[in-house]
């Protein structure tokens, strides 16, 4: 073999089988732990049930981000390990919800001066138009009333099984008409302009949504801001306009308030409204709120008000929380009277 084909086959050799040069890449491990003790009393049946709380369920994840120049790479995983879930847990001791794994973000992000571009499993364009808050009480009630106790059921009056008859949930009452949720999606995200920007995403199923969300620090005030519209592809929703707004005073006191309407093909559209007043002093967090939706278990109206405190403690990475809600439900025909459900959590939130 002549000198020149050595160098050729060891320069070849070399391409093969040496390890490609690969950008330094940023990997953080976070998540945290969400559990709680929670009781309910159904006007008929009461018990203590330990859940794990739906408001921000226990979940870890793998953040990696990679810049050259000013363009930036990132992979996000998320994935959520619940056991009891505050969401499904119902007066059926027998139907444990037991220990779900489940996926909440599986994606790579693009970003650069022209804006952000996600693709994979992970929050559409309005996910989280409906439930901007400012007020540090979120985790014991927000918007989103059915993360916790959801999977209750209404007792009509009279009826003395252990598992009501009715088979209406809270969370088929009530709903804040938050977006579209998490999908399998191709989002754009734009820079922000002055605190405001747009999004836009089209999901696996074929529906669609465009979101605004803004935030801004004023004198004395910070404003957190969303609206979403979602045009639904199948099933019998059509489409959804639902938005949200808080601020919040320097002075500790702040107000939140959220509207919506879903738009059906058949049968009567649905809409909501959720106000909360809120109070925040150092590192406790107080607050109030009230929540009704109409239509969206047909026929009836769903209703919630409640009360919520929040303690964070920063020398442990935890906050601890109390929560207390009652739910009602009225028959718009008067045919049936239903018990309330009230509903009490305490529980703590211990991140890593």
């Amino acid at each position: 073999m002549t000198v020149q084909k050595r160098m050729l086959a060891t320069a070849v050799a070399a391409t093969m089988f040496s390890a490609p040069v690969l950008a330094e890449v940023d990997v953080k491990f976070s998540g945290h732990i969400n559990r709680a003790v929670m009781f309910f009393d159904d006007g008929e049946e009461s018990q203590v049930r330990h859940v794990d709380n739906d408001a921000s369920s226990t979940r870890f994840r793998i953040n990696g981000s990679t810049t050259v120049d000013t363009t930036t790479v990132g992979v996000n995983i998320e994935l959520q390990a619940e056991s009891q879930s505050t969401a499904v847990t119902n007066q059926d001791k027998s139907a444990s919800d037991g220990f779900d794994v489940g996926e909440r973000i599986l994606e790579f992000t693009v970003a650069d001066s022209w804006g952000k571009l996600s693709v994979g499993q992970g929050s559409t364009a309005t996910d989280g138009t409906s439930e901007k808050d400012l007020s540090g009480t979120a985790l014991a009630g927000y918007a989103s009333t059915v993360d916790i106790g959801g999977g209750l059921i209404f007792r009509a009056k009279g009826d003395t099984a252990t598992v009501p008859s009715s088979g209406i949930t809270v969370g088929s009452a009530l709903s804040d008409m938050d977006g579209n949720g998490r999908q399998d999606r191709l989002r754009y995200d734009s820079p922000s302009f002055s605190g405001l920007s747009i999004a836009a995403s089209h999901s696996d199923e074929g529906t669609g949504d465009i979101g605004l969300h803004y935030s801004a620090q004023y004198d004395g005030m910070k404003v957190a801001a969303g609206l979403g519209y979602v045009d639904f592809d199948g099933g019998n929703n059509d489409t959804q306009t639902a938005g949200s707004v808080s601020v919040a005073l320097d002075g500790g006191f702040n107000v939140t308030a959220a509207v919506g309407e879903r738009d059906v093909k058949v049968g009567k559209d649905s809409d909501f409204i959720y106000l909360k007043l809120g109070y925040r002093m150092g590192h406790n967090a107080y607050s109030v709120d009230y929540h009704v939706t109409d239509q969206l278990q047909a026929g009836h109206e769903g209703s919630s008000y409640g009360a919520q405190y929040v303690r964070t403690i920063p020398a442990f990475s935890t906050e601890a929380y109390v929560g207390v809600r009652n739910y009602e439900l009225d028959d718009d025909s008067g045919a049936t009277d239903y018990e309330d459900v009230l509903v009490a959590l305490v529980g703590a939130r211990v991140k890593f």
